[in-house]
This record gives C-alpha cells, sequence and structure tokens, in this order.
C-alpha cells in the first residue's frame, strides 16, 4: 500500500502489475476450472477417457502416459470445447474489458464510495478483507485492480452467488471467499497483513457487545500500520456508532457541506497510526486523508 508521498506521483509505485501473459493463463484456468466443477463425476470420467484416447492415438505409443500428461490433455480438450480465444484474440479485448471492471459504477458502487477514494493508494497485490454481505460488489471491483481479496459473509447464497459472478469475469483468481459466523472466535488465516479492510456495519448490530468487540479487535490486529479501515453504515446500522473502537486512528475529515454535495452516508474511513514517535508518517495520513475530499 502506498504512502500519501508515493499515492500522488512523488515516488515510483514499489509492484508492477502482472503480465497480460500471466492474466491470459489466469483467465484460461478459472474457464477450465469452472467447467468442471459444473460436470458429474461420470461427465469428468469420461472427459478424462477421450482426452486420454486422443492423446494416445497422437503420441502412437511412444511416451507412457502419465497423470500430468492426462491432466493437461483434459485442459486443452477442455479449451477446444468451450473456444476459448488464443492469446492474441484475448489480448485484443482484454483492455477494454478491464478497464471497464475498474469502474466503480461496473458493479454499483458510488464514487465517493471510501474504499473507492483509497483506490490510488493501493497497488497490485495488496491485500484486502471484507465483512459482511454488502462488500461483495467491492470483492469485483479490487479483483479488478489486482487486489488479493478475501470476502467473509455469514449467508451462504450470497457467497456462492459471488463466486460465480467472478468466474464469468473472469476475477476468480484474486478472491477467496468464505461462510463465517461473524463474532463467533475465527476468522481465516490470510498470507499476510490487510491493507484495506471493509466492514458492513449492518452485519454487526446481530452481535452481542463481547462478540462485536472481539471481531473488530481481530480486523484491527490483522491490518497493517497504515492499512485502513472503511466501516460501511446504513439504514438502523449508522458507521459512526463504530468510530469508539478505533481509538487513536486517523479518521478522514470530510466536512458536512462536501459529504451533502456528494451525498453520502456517514460513513468511517480511518487509518491505522505507526508508532506515537513515527511523526513524519502521521503526517502523510493526515494529508493523504484530506487530499481525497
Amino acid at each position: 500500500m502506498l504512502t500519501a508521498a508515493e499515492a500522488t506521483g512523488r515516488r515510483a509505485r514499489r509492484r508492477a502489475p502482472i503480465s497480460l501473459q500471466q492474466q491470459y493463463q489466469q483467465y484460461l484456468m478459472q474457464r477450465i476450472e469452472a467447467y468442471k466443477h459444473s460436470l458429474s463425476r461420470n461427465e469428468l470420467m469420461k472427459l478424462a477417457a477421450d482426452a486420454t484416447t486422443e492423446m494416445a492415438g497422437a503420441l502412437e505409443g511412444q511416451l507412457v502416459l502419465t497423470e500430468v500428461l492426462v491432466l493437461e490433455s483434459v485442459d486443452r480438450l477442455i479449451m477446444k470445447r468451450l473456444k476459448l480465444p488464443s492469446y492474441k484474440r484475448w489480448r485484443e479485448h482484454f483492455q477494454s474489458i478491464r478497464e471497464a471492471q475498474r469502474e466503480p459504477n461496473r458493479w454499483g458502487i458510488e464514487a465517493h464510495h471510501p474504499a473507492v477514494r483509497l483506490l490510488p493508494r493501493l497497488e497490485p497485490g495488496d491485500r484486502a478483507l471484507l465483512v459482511g454481505t454488502e462488500t461483495g460488489p467491492l470483492a469485483c471491483l479490487l479483483a479488478a485492480h489486482d487486489i488479493q481479496v478475501t470476502f467473509l459473509a455469514a449467508d451462504l447464497g450470497r457467497v456462492e452467488s459471488l463466486e460465480l459472478e467472478l468466474a464469468s469475469e473472469a476475477l476468480g483468481e484474486n478472491v477467496e471467499a468464505y461462510v463465517v459466523q461473524l463474532g463467533n472466535g475465527w476468522l481465516p488465516t490470510l498470507e499476510g497483513p490487510a491493507h484495506l479492510v471493509v466492514i458492513d456495519a449492518t452485519s454487526l448490530p446481530t452481535l452481542t457487545p463481547p462478540e462485536r468487540e472481539w471481531l473488530i479487535r481481530a480486523l484491527q490486529d490483522l491490518t497493517t500500520v497504515n492499512g485502513a479501515h472503511a466501516v460501511i453504515g446504513g439504514g438502523m446500522a449508522p458507521a459512526t456508532g463504530y468510530l469508539g473502537y478505533y481509538d487513536g486512528w486517523m479518521r478522514e475529515h470530510r466536512s458536512a457541506k462536501r459529504r451533502q454535495s456528494a451525498g453520502e452516508a456517514q460513513d468511517l474511513l480511518l487509518e491505522k497510526p505507526c508508532h506515537s514517535d513515527d511523526t513524519s508518517s502521521e503526517s502523510d495520513g493526515h494529508r493523504l486523508l484530506d487530499a481525497r475530499d
């Protein structure tokens, strides 16, 4: 995740996005795996048998068929059946598709959403943790920006529908989705600290006070220094009611006039502080939050 100075262009980004060739391979694997999951066991066995017969005929006994060769042959057969494009054809369409996927309104997300205002700071490979059903659209947007996303929701149907949407958009490689009873004392293990955590405040009122406190504290512990939390409110669950859990965090301050002109809700955007003696980083944090106005 970039600092304020890096986000405003005064320094080069630390990470480059993955190459188009790598993204093409991810696209192929997602489509192939999605097709395999749509088949019954008998259909999979028949597919493997067809692939083995085709490959054996082509090799004419020159090589011993191994499991790896069979799996590769199955993948090639699926590519033919799905008529997946070559790299050259895929690349011609990829740029326009990905550009559209990176637009917030493509997923029904407002431009003033706190996570959208943080996009200039996020780099390819950064990690985001999304908590609650209403954060689903963000998973698609962030995945399109090559962010590694972990999505948590208690609704199995919502998790499954999100996974189908991600697969259809070739974005599933960047997202892991879990069905989790929030507040039960368990969160999935991340490969590294989260740079962005988005909490759907409407998912918190059903928790008991101890469960709610445990969840927010656990999410804070999973967040890297200078990482951000966006608490999204709505209806009977205003985000500002959770400000008390963020003592010492740097809060984005936007005037009531600006919020009203943008049609914003009372959402929270906060940044995890460095050590108290690291005043330069704190100053950068305040400048960044002000700059997003």
